[in-house]
């Protein structure tokens, strides 16, 4: 199976994209989530998931500058 982390400074989404959609069905499975965009940097710098999805426009890092700097490492 795949891992997909899932990142929204809203928590009602992440919510609902973590409980909603059935990710075994597509070959994946959760490995973590957050709602803030520095803890999950931390996280997916340190879990390696195949697949990052996150919003784009969030308060402390938008979604491109967080991919920007997991990509720099």
């Amino acid at each position: 199976m795949l891992s997909v982390y899932i990142v929204d400074d809203e928590k009602l989404i992440v919510d609902e994209l973590v409980g909603f959609i059935r990710w075994e069905d597509y070959g994946f499975y959760v490995c973590g989530h957050s709602t803030d965009a520095c803890v999950a940097r931390r996280e997916i710098l340190q879990l390696k998931p195949n697949l990052v999805i996150s919003d784009i426009s969030m308060d402390e890092m938008d979604g491109f500058e967080l991919l920007k700097s997991i990509k720099d490492g």
